[in-house]
């Protein structure tokens, strides 16, 4: 054996996707109990980060829309997202989609607000979240590059100038919140109308 060669890793049947899921919703259930459950949503994740030293710009670290903290006290804060932690977290504290809600592909350079009203509609910039995922994507755009994390308030989009590096993949934003005035030359926007 080499000097710093690691060997094995242990146990790790705890990883197990049954096990580690028991072992996630019982943490979530004594978050509940003690207290120590924060839903949030990216339009709020700052203020929990700010309050718990979380990383600011974004949530990271998540699994299924769950942040799990380990504190030095061998407590757990748990931060869930009410968009995607569905399987968490309370009916009441969760959002979804609302009823009547068309997610609807833009042509080049328009925004969403524009996208929409050319449909009859109107953005509903609450909404936009639920169109930014790559899986929403692909069901309106080739995405043949795949799917890619990028900063824009334009996002979620698809690239459709040849001369960038990310010509034809779909780019999906977890740091920015999107806003339905916001365009991009290159891009096709995915937006939420209603």
């Amino acid at each position: 054996d080499e000097v710093g060669t690691v060997t094995s890793f242990g146990d790790l049947s705890y990883l197990q996707e049954d096990k580690y899921e028991a072992h996630v919703k019982d943490l979530v259930k004594k978050a509940y109990d003690q207290n120590r459950m924060n839903i949030y949503t990216l339009e709020t994740f700052q203020k929990y980060a700010s309050r718990y030293k979380l990383w600011r710009n974004q949530p990271r670290g998540t699994h299924r829309g769950l942040i799990i903290v380990h504190n030095q006290d061998d407590s757990y804060d748990v931060f869930a997202d009410a968009r995607k932690a569905w399987d968490y977290i309370s009916p009441v504290e969760q959002m979804h989609p609302k009823p009547g809600i068309a997610i609807i592909p833009g042509n080049r350079g328009l925004s969403c607000s524009q996208v929409c009203s050319n449909s009859g509609k109107r953005c509903e910039q609450s909404q936009l979240q639920f169109a930014n995922t790559c899986e929403e994507l692909m069901k309106a755009f080739a995405c043949e590059a795949g799917c890619g994390h990028q900063m824009g308030y334009e996002i979620p989009s698809y690239v459709v100038e040849s001369s960038e590096r990310t010509y034809r993949q779909c780019l999906v934003a977890d740091e920015v919140v999107s806003t339905c005035g916001a365009s991009h030359p290159i891009t096709r926007r995915l937006c939420a109308c209603i």
